[in-house]
C-alpha cells in the first residue's frame, strides 16, 4: 500500500486517489451492535500499521458486511429488522447486500428492502459525520449462475440477461 501510495503521489494524483483496503468481516471479534465493534486480537497486530497508514492518508478502512450472514446464522440475537435496516441505530461500511432467492430469508422483497434501506442510510451519515454520505458499494451489479451454493447465484440487482429484479433509488 505504502508503495502504491508512493507512486499515485509521485504521478501528482495524491489529492484525487485514495489507497485503501478491505479487511474480512471473520477479522472483527464483535460486530453486533457496531457501536461495540472490535477486531480480534490475533488481528491487531497486522491491522494495526494498516489503520495507522490510513488514518494517516485519510482513507477509510473497509469491511465488507453482509448482515444476511449474521442473520441466518443467529437469526436469534440478529433479527430479520435489523439485518433489513427496518429497525433504527445500523451502521455499515463498504461492500454489502441480500440475496434474493436460493436460502434461508432470500426473497427479492427482503433484497429490495435491504438495498433500499442501505442506501437511505449511508446517504444519512454517520452520528459522528450526520448528513456525509457514507461511500458504499452495493454486492452486485448481476446475479451470477455458476456459484455455489445456491444463494450465493442471487446477489444482483439485475438478472444475467440484463432483465432489472427490482426497481431502487439511489437518491
Amino acid at each position: 500500500m505504502q508503495n502504491i501510495h508512493k507512486a499515485i503521489v509521485g504521478a501528482g494524483l495524491g489529492n484525487q486517489i485514495k489507497v485503501s483496503t478491505a479487511t474480512f468481516f471473520a477479522a472483527l471479534q464483535v460486530s453486533y451492535p457496531p457501536s461495540n465493534g472490535s477486531f480480534h486480537p490475533e488481528y491487531q497486530q497486522l491491522l494495526c500499521p494498516i489503520i495507522n497508514f490510513l488514518r494517516d492518508n485519510q482513507a477509510p478502512l473497509l469491511v465488507n458486511v453482509y448482515p444476511y450472514f449474521s442473520h441466518i446464522e443467529n437469526p436469534g440475537q440478529v433479527s430479520l429488522d435489523y439485518a433489513r435496516f427496518t429497525a433504527p441505530s445500523t451502521v455499515v461500511t463498504d461492500e454489502s447486500g441480500w440475496p434474493s432467492a436460493g436460502g434461508q430469508a432470500t426473497t427479492v422483497n427482503n433484497a429490495k428492502t435491504y438495498n433500499t434501506n442501505l442506501v437511505r442510510h449511508v446517504n444519512q451519515g454517520t452520528p459522528k459525520k450526520p448528513g456525509k454520505p457514507i461511500e458504499t458499494y452495493l454486492f452486485a451489479m448481476f446475479d451470477e449462475n455458476g456459484k455455489e451454493p445456491e444463494y450465493e447465484k442471487h446477489w444482483g440487482l439485475f438478472l444475467p440477461n440484463k432483465q432489472e429484479k427490482y426497481s431502487i433509488s439511489f437518491n
